[in-house]
């Protein structure tokens, strides 16, 4: 039987997406919080991962279904969170990330962090992607957006991102220009230019 998987890199969104999935379908998804506690009748719909390659990692099957979740890698090394924020770090984990949906041969799509926070369309695109049996009505749930988006605060993080601009850290002098494109060097010629202009080009300074 095939499993969902949604893979990221740490602070990228999985968390509204789980909401989602869960008010949606009614169903638990892999995570700390959940909506609806997993049981032997209620199994989970989802299933998580920042790092599948890890030793004694469940096997991702190419008969299941995986998401990868895509940040700005640049707004990930300002954000407060010192053990996942430096360059090195980014790159090297991103680059494991990228190699492994490359790979992948089953049935596969990119989302991106920024689209997430733009409105509510990519539900739409979830519930296709990963065939989910949704009890609630989808239309309702887009319309009532801002309500949905606090609420999932109680399914993970106790805050989440507004997405900010590079400009807006560059304006208010959290990091330089000079930073930023010396990042941008190191993260394309770490993961290559072939995933670099493929998936992280609009990114670009």
């Amino acid at each position: 039987m095939s499993k969902n998987w949604l893979i990221s890199y740490p602070k990228s969104g999985s968390n509204l997406i789980r909401y989602c999935i869960e008010f949606l379908t009614k169903k638990p998804t892999q995570g700390l919080k959940r909506l609806y506690p997993s049981n032997d009748t209620n199994k989970l719909i989802l299933f998580r991962s920042h790092d599948p390659t890890e030793e004694n990692h469940e096997e991702i099957n190419e008969n299941d279904n995986l998401i990868f979740l895509i940040r700005n890698y640049q707004e990930l090394i300002l954000r407060p969170q010192p053990i996942f924020n430096d360059i090195g770090t980014i790159t090297r984990n991103y680059k494991r990330l990228l190699d492994f949906y490359s790979s992948f041969g089953g049935n596969k799509i990119i989302l991106y962090y920024e689209d997430l926070l733009k409105d509510f369309n990519f539900i739409d695109t979830i519930v296709t992607h990963y065939k989910l049996n949704v009890i609630e009505d989808i239309n309702k749930f887009k319309k009532n957006e801002n309500y949905h988006r606090e609420r999932s605060l109680a399914v993970g993080n106790t805050s989440y991102s507004k997405g900010k601009n590079i400009n807006f850290y560059v304006e208010n002098k959290k990091i330089n220009r000079v930073s930023l494109i010396k990042n941008e060097k190191y993260f394309k010629s770490g993961v290559g230019e072939n995933y670099y202009d493929s998936i992280f080009k609009r990114y670009e300074i």
